[in-house]
């Protein structure tokens, strides 16, 4: 390799190591966010935000490929509302997402991060057009929506795209997969001509060549894997042995009663089974709440909210109604079922950041479980039949 080579692979790393931050205020984020930021009380700062914030402040195309546990999403919205000026009338920000449940989940955090000074209107299929176009004509600050309701509104004329300064596609290589690129290409027509506008797709993963349409050409958006930058995180992953199927609630209550004291979140698989351990767990007297996905925004909201504010210390969930919730100090993550992937196990795991991890685990289950634990170069070892919470 030339000496000029060495130099410029020297200068991008100088540049990246100048863009890190460890704190919000290191970001450049103005003393507004800041606030919104204090008013929200993140935990910590987000892998995404430590890497990319000063990047999207700076006004740069990017695609950003990280799961929701790095806080990708919120990041890009953090970034790109910073850049919104309240003070004018205009919608400015659209932000596409695949499916009603992502955009309903956005709008959540939305509500909670933002003060009455900037609007969001969300617009999506499955709920009707009128009161929705209402929503628009009022010019509301953000838009969320999914891309066919999107599209539609821009033939009709009921979105103007004059003042929009942001846009934001959320999970792209989902949508592409779900059919959504000729939609996504002419919603780009829409936009205005003169390259003002700032463009951030994000996606979990990212199959190169297969969404090269989309937005603008990916070669001219700069790609952060936020997966190379992430940082290790030692878990303590422990897995219960069970006979049968049917010895499964008999342990997971033989457990809970070691620990009830404690802040508790049990994985299911699928809402059926949500519900079934739910009912169970209430019937036995524990302090327990659950969501799953056939409930609505309203009950899933009010469940999480109970858990959040310590009525109780019980949180039955599945994967999907899960995403993009922050939890915070939990103590025990118990795997009701085994994750039905490695990559799963992982992101329930460092989504909520226990002290212990637990998995059930029938003898047919148990190597699957090893081979998984192993994939995600973790350690485990069986829960002692005298583990306690002393």
């Amino acid at each position: 390799m030339s000496q000029n080579n060495n130099n410029t692979n020297q200068e991008e790393k100088n540049s990246e190591a100048d863009n890190y931050c460890s704190t919000f205020e290191e970001t450049g984020l103005t003393e507004d966010s800041l606030l919104k930021i204090q008013n929200y009380q993140f935990d910590q700062v987000p892998l995404a935000a430590r890497i990319t914030l000063k990047k999207i402040l700076n006004n740069e195309d990017l695609l950003i490929i990280g799961d929701s546990t790095m806080g990708v999403t919120q990041t890009v919205l953090i970034g790109l509302i910073d850049q919104i000026d309240c003070n004018k009338k205009e919608t400015q920000l659209i932000v596409i997402l695949p499916t009603r449940a992502y955009v309903l989940m956005n709008s959540d955090f939305l509500d909670k991060y933002l003060d009455n000074n900037i609007t969001v209107t969300s617009i999506m299929g499955g709920s009707r057009m009128q009161p929705q176009i209402e929503d628009l004509k009022k010019k509301p600050h953000i838009v969320l929506s999914t891309p066919g309701r999107l599209m539609q509104f821009l033939l009709d004329g009921n979105l103007s795209t004059e003042h929009v300064k942001g846009l934001a596609l959320f999970d792209f290589q989902r949508m592409f997969d779900m059919g959504f690129s000729p939609q996504i290409d002419e919603i780009n027509n829409y936009l205005p001509k003169n390259n003002s506008i700032q463009k951030i797709a994000t996606t979990e993963s990212f199959q190169s060549g297969t969404c090269d349409n989309i937005l603008v050409p990916i070669s001219s958006l700069k790609i952060i894997d936020l997966n190379e930058n992430n940082v290790k995180q030692e878990k303590t992953f422990y897995y219960k042995l069970i006979e049968n199927e049917n010895k499964r609630q008999e342990s997971l209550i033989n457990l809970l009663e070691k620990i009830k004291n404690e802040r508790i979140i049990i994985f299911t698989n699928t809402s059926k089974t949500n519900t079934n351990v739910y009912q169970e767990l209430q019937g036995n007297s524990f302090s327990v709440t659950y969501i799953n996905g056939s409930m609505t925004q309203r009950v899933r909201s009010t469940n999480i909210t109970s858990f959040e504010q310590n009525r109780t210390n019980i949180l039955i969930v599945t994967d999907v109604a899960s995403r993009g919730i922050k939890f915070t100090s939990v103590s025990y993550l118990i795997n009701y079922d085994l994750a039905n992937s490695q990559r799963n196990l992982f992101h329930r795991a460092t989504k909520i950041n226990p002290l212990h991890t637990i998995s059930f685990v029938t003898g047919d289950e148990k190597q699957l479980y090893l081979t998984m634990i192993n994939d995600i170069k973790q350690t485990t070892t069986e829960l002692p039949e005298n583990f306690s919470n002393k």
